[in-house]
């Protein structure tokens, strides 16, 4: 506080004197107005840290669930690597359909999971043992003395011991079969492909004279594979990328083939029986000698293919597929006038369209709606 003196005149008993009067005037203080704006100063400022407090503790909850989760995963990871090499089976199938969880929950490692099941099928395929049928014949006619044996004996052996002897030849002439394991990879990672769209590469893999019946290899790159001699009896090869693959004498009947492409294969004296080849590319690849009993050719393509001394192809499996003037056929099939207006139907359909265009696709009727790519 402070005293501020102010005089004024004033009448005492009809005279006039001087009288002082004190007025006391209130005056702030600067430190009173100061304060409740510091404390709100200090509030906020209080209120700020509590919150960057909170948000890095969120952050640091956030983090460490995240590596714990990366943590899990990873020795989700290890855990089934380790397993797929167990001595119980089931827990080896059970490490492989792990893989399929793993590459749900876990992106980033969908590309590592693919590449550890392509080892473990290419490894699985390629060192499996295969039968040496000239050893088993041996071994056979040793067993038997069938070379020391006259005709007539060997008629009453075979009278006699002909179940035995026919199951020896059955097992001598029967191919050798990778471990079920490698068909589950397959499957597995043909599952992991079809959802994620990975890249499955088994380029060159050497798959020749092996049962590998039924195992699926969708989408798998596959070009240069060598599968000579090879079973294949439903075996799911649908969208492969098999350019340059060799089935010689392979067993594919059954077999999926569909939207394949095998440009430059070869198929000779392979057996494609019930086979399906729809909408599958053959340019200039090579069946002569092989089946094609009620073989689906619907859409396939087969310019430039090599189709002389086919068994069983019927102009009825032709009409339905692409051929050109360069397909090589037999007389008989060649000369047929349906077969010919295909080939001119499809020349005129080249002429309109023009040389600088590359047919990659063709839809089921030759009509205004193929379609192209323009190089």
């Amino acid at each position: 506080m402070c005293l501020s003196p102010r005089r004024r005149r004033i009448t005492v008993r009809g005279k006039q004197t001087n009288e002082i009067k004190v007025v006391v005037v209130p005056v702030r203080d600067k430190t009173e107005t100061a304060k409740p704006e510091k404390k709100n100063h200090l509030q906020a400022i209080a209120s700020l840290i509590t919150a960057v407090v909170a948000v890095f503790g969120i952050f640091l909850s956030f983090r460490t669930m995240t590596i714990q989760r990366e943590t899990a995963l990873s020795n989700r990871l290890s855990s089934a690597i380790a397993r797929m090499h167990d001595e119980s089976y089931a827990v080896r199938i059970g490490a492989l359909y792990e893989f399929i969880k793993l590459a749900e929950d876990s992106p980033r490692d969908r590309s590592m999971i693919v590449e550890i099941l392509t080892k473990f099928v290419r490894e699985g395929i390629e060192n499996t043992p295969r039968n040496d049928k000239e050893k088993e014949f041996e071994k056979i006619r040793q067993e038997y003395l069938l070379e020391e044996m006259s005709l007539e004996d060997i008629a009453a052996l075979l009278n006699e011991k002909f179940g035995t002897l026919a199951l020896a030849f059955q097992a001598a002439n029967q191919l050798a079969r990778p471990n079920d394991d490698i068909f589950l990879a397959a499957n597995v990672l043909s599952s992991i492909n079809a959802a994620f769209g990975l890249t499955v590469n088994l380029e060159g893999l050497k798959g020749d004279n092996l049962n590998l019946d039924g195992i699926a290899l969708r989408r798998a790159r596959l070009s240069e594979a060598d599968f000579r001699g090879t079973h294949l009896y439903m075996a799911n090869l649908e969208g492969a990328h098999m350019p340059y693959a060799d089935f010689r004498e392979a067993y594919l009947n059954g077999a999926k083939l569909q939207n394949a492409y095998c440009d430059y294969a070869k198929f000779h004296e392979a057996s494609l029986t019930t086979a399906n080849l729809q909408d599958a590319e053959f340019r200039k690849a090579v069946f002569e000698g092989a089946t094609f009993t009620q073989t689906d050719l619907k859409d396939a393509k087969l310019f430039d293919a090599d189709l002389r001394g086919v068994n069983s192809l019927t102009v009825e499996q032709l009409l339905v597929a692409y051929i050109n003037q360069e397909t090589l056929l037999d007389l008989d099939l060649r000369s047929d006038p349906r077969i010919q207006a295909k080939i001119d139907e499809w020349d005129e359909i080249m002429a309109e369209l023009g040389s600088s265009v590359n047919i990659v696709n063709i839809p089921g009727v030759i009509d205004d709606r193929v379609r192209v790519r323009v190089r």
